[in-house]
């Protein structure tokens, strides 16, 4: 990815953040353990976190230019991962539901699964996906337009 330049960087991005990372998030929540899903969410503000946490702390000048710099990718693409991780949570609902239903003398009335899978798809599709392609061109193009013009 770092050698990666212009719309290939931008498709590498795509790929990674609006691909990978969502099926891996999608994967986890079919596991019917609740909230396994956010663990790439929480991961990626805590890394993010540090890593603006250590620029401040080496150069403050620099680092407010890079945290500056990057705030604006890392908002949209933490927010894209929120609207997924909102269609996950019915998705891993309605799993855990039919599973513990197994285990119940009183059966509490099930989600449909076939529901919030199509509202999942929907909510990736029409949502999650632009700001991640959204993410990914800032990622590249504005992230370094701001560095480049406060140094």
């Amino acid at each position: 990815l770092e050698d990666a330049q212009g719309l290939n960087k931008v498709w590498e991005y795509i790929l990674n953040n609006g691909g990978r990372v969502p099926l891996q998030m999608f994967i986890f929540s079919l596991i019917p353990i609740p909230f396994l899903y956010c663990l790439n969410i929480i991961s990626t503000s805590i890394v993010t976190g540090i890593m603006f946490g250590f620029a401040i702390h080496i150069d403050f000048n620099k680092g407010i230019i890079m945290v500056g710099s990057a705030i604006p990718h890392a908002i949209i693409e933490i927010f894209a991962m929120c609207i997924v991780i909102s269609g996950l949570y019915k998705l891993n609902q309605a799993i855990v539901r039919k599973i513990s239903n197994l285990f119940r003398s009183n059966k509490k009335q099930n989600f449909s699964f076939k529901l919030a899978l199509s509202n999942l798809l929907k909510v990736y599709l029409l949502v999650a996906l632009p700001l991640y392609i959204l993410a990914a061109f800032l990622e590249t193009y504005f992230t370094d337009f701001i560095y480049n013009l406060f140094t």
